[in-house]
Parts: C-alpha cells; structure tokens; sequence
C-alpha cells in the first residue's frame, strides 16, 4: 500500500470554534474600497526583517477516513467541506476526479502547468531555498507535478478539505506538502516565505479578494511572481461574444449560459468573489507591491465543434472535448450551490437536464474564456515578516 498523503493541519486552528478569530468575524484582508489602493503602506508592512528568524511549525497527519469525515458532510447527496460558508462545491470522489481531468485539459490547453516568467523566477541560486505556495489546491497534482519539475523548491499546497490519493506519483515526495487551512482566516503565517504564489479556479471561494492580493503581496520575497488563472462563470457564443440569460424561445437563448448565470449567484449569495476574474489585471496594475502585470485570454471551445480545415483544429477539438467533460461535471457538482440558494429540486433538476443535454449534444457552439494575469514583486519592496510564534 502506498504511503499515505502528508498534510499538514495549520497550527492557527482557523478550522475550530475556538480559534482567535470566529467564524462570525470579517477575514482581516484590509479594505475591498479602491479608495484604499495607493495608500501608503505602514512601517510595519515595509520593515526589512530576515525570514529566517521565523517559522511556523504546523503538525503532519495522515489523511485518515475519521479526519476526512470531520472535515466533510453529507449536502443533498454530495459531500462538501464542514468549516467553510464560502465555498460550497462538493470534495468527494466524484469531485477529485472532476478536478484531476480539469487539470489535464488546463495543461493541455496552455502546453503546461504554467505561463509567464516561471523558470526565471524559480531558477536555482547558491544557498537559496526556492519555494512555491499553491492557494486553493484541490487534489494538489498541480503541486505534485511542480515538485517534480522543480526539485530544488519546495511546493506547500492549501485547500479547505485534504484528499486521500492512493497513486503513488502523489506520494513521498519530501519537497511536496498539503496544508488544510481556509484562506478567508489569514494568510499572515507565510508572510515572506515564497518565490512563487500559485492560484487556480479559487475566485469562487474567496470573500476578498482584492484583500487577497494583498496579503500575496506580502507573502512573496522581492522579484517573486504571482499567477492566477480564473474562469469566468459565463458562456460566450461562437463569435465570442456574451450570452444573457434570455427567455427560453430567444434566438440566443442558451441552457449553458442559464445554469452559468444562476450558479454563479448562487456564489455570490455566499460572498464568493468570483467578479475579481475581471478585475485582477486592474488590482495588481494598482499595486504599490506589483509591476510587470501581464494577462493572457484564453478562449476554449465546450466540445469539439471546431472544423477540421480551421486553425488549430486537432488541438482546440481535443481540448474542447476536455472542456465539455469538465462542465458536465461541474453542473452536477453545483447541485448542492443551486439548492441551497432556494431554487427548487425540480427547477435545478430541469435546468441541470436541459444544460447537459446542450452541452453533451453540441446543440450551440460556444466559449468559456479563461483569463491567466501574473505579476512580479519589486524587488524594491522588502520581505515582510511572518508572525513570532510563541
């Protein structure tokens, strides 16, 4: 039997009742106004200190079936995390194989697990630790896969809910770790401790995320670079451009714009973030922290309508039919979302039938554009400090 997956259980216990901060309490990310982006930032915030003063010190367990089953409960037949209010796609089984195909077509897509000046960032030096944080984690192969191609860094990943993988690729690997955390509690413990901070597909779960890039800023050394890579909740037809929700009979009417658009209030009811999708490029551009901000769109067929005499055919077809297989399981992922935001079984089962079939039959030719925006430190700004553990 393989040996089990090395996570990590914070010792800030964000996840207990007990813990310094409730859950009723505000996340300390600091102001959403932009009225607050050029403030200047305390003395606090810019004091050189060396990073090596400070450590935290988190505890390593396996991922047991009675850890996983604390961690989780049973939402209208899926299981989803117990200790956050934001964030509500499931964490089961059926999830973890959704994210880990997610994560084939994301690479495919992009011929990589990354775009921007990665390799540069994390290029070897005499007696420096690289290190790598990889926010919102979800199966962590996306980290297991950059322990690898980075063998001199060090990867820690964070998620809400750990995942028990058996494949021995994801195990035993001593550069590669799993925090389970919530990120809406702080990020205050890595503040100066990584090269590299790495987001996928999290907006969902974020209440602040502007607040977020923030605590990035500090959490990167000088010259690190932050990358985001985020999905719109939205469909766009053939020509690219945004499809409403129109009333069923419309010319434009579409089954997968429909669901899009009520799962993705479904998340604002629970304060996810997910508009920082197009906001990011600004907030980092408006950044005292922040230069070289750069942003890519990358437009990706649902299914593999794309015609074989057309640019690119082969490749946007094999990843369009990854994308289709992707959606799929998310509108059956957000079931519990919809549900929980008062829609009716049979209106979400109706709509969940009609979106599926759409998709699976490539009855409307449409887009998902995924937006990738990464952006250095200046070099300028010096380390900011974890706090002093007791």
């Amino acid at each position: 039997m393989p040996a089990p997956l090395n996570v990590i259980v914070s010792t800030l216990e964000v996840n207990s009742p007990d813990s310094a901060q409730s859950a009723s309490e505000e996340p300390d990310f600091g102001e959403s106004s932009s009225s607050n982006r050029n403030d200047t930032p305390s003395s606090s915030d810019t004091e050189h200190t060396d990073p090596s003063r400070f450590e935290y010190e988190p505890s390593v367990c396996s991922v047991t079936s009675s850890i996983r089953e604390e961690l989780l409960m049973n939402v209208h037949g899926r299981l989803v995390n117990n200790h956050s209010d934001v964030y509500h796609l499931p964490a089961d089984d059926e999830e973890i194989s959704r994210l880990d195909h997610q994560h084939v077509m994301v690479k495919a897509l992009v011929q990589n697990n990354y775009v921007g000046p990665v390799k540069e960032v994390l290029a070897m030096e005499d007696g420096v630790q690289k290190s790598i944080l990889d926010l919102g984690c979800g199966t962590g192969l996306w980290a297991y896969e950059m322990a690898v191609e980075f063998p001199h860094c060090e990867i820690v990943g964070v998620d809400l809910a750990p995942v028990q993988d058996s494949s021995s690729e994801r195990t035993g690997l001593p550069n590669c770790r799993i925090e389970v955390d919530d990120i809406n509690l702080g990020l205050e413990h890595f503040y100066g401790c990584f090269d590299m901070v790495h987001a996928r597909f999290i907006t969902s779960g974020i209440k602040d995320y502007y607040g977020l890039v923030d605590h990035i800023s500090k959490i990167l050394r000088p010259g690190g670079l932050f990358l985001s890579m985020e999905a719109e909740f939205a469909v766009y037809d053939k020509d690219k451009n945004y499809l409403l929700s129109y009333e069923h009979g419309h010319p434009r009417h579409s089954w997968a714009a429909d669901y899009c658009h009520s799962l993705g209030k479904a998340m604002r009811m629970r304060m996810g973030h997910i508009d920082a999708t197009q906001l990011l490029e600004g907030w980092l551009g408006d950044h005292h922290a922040f230069e070289e901000v750069e942003k890519r769109d990358i437009w990706v067929p649902c299914g593999p309508w794309c015609p074989p005499n057309s640019r690119h055919a082969d490749h946007l077809n094999f990843v369009g039919k990854l994308m289709q297989q992707d959606v799929l399981s998310l509108i059956s992922a957000g079931r519990p979302l919809l549900l929980g935001a008062g829609m009716k079984d049979v209106d979400v089962d109706a709509l969940m039938r009609n979106a599926g079939e759409e998709i699976s039959e490539i009855k409307q030719t449409n887009y998902f554009r995924i937006q990738c925006v990464w952006a250095r430190k200046s070099k300028d700004i010096p380390v900011s400090a974890p706090p002093v553990l007791a």
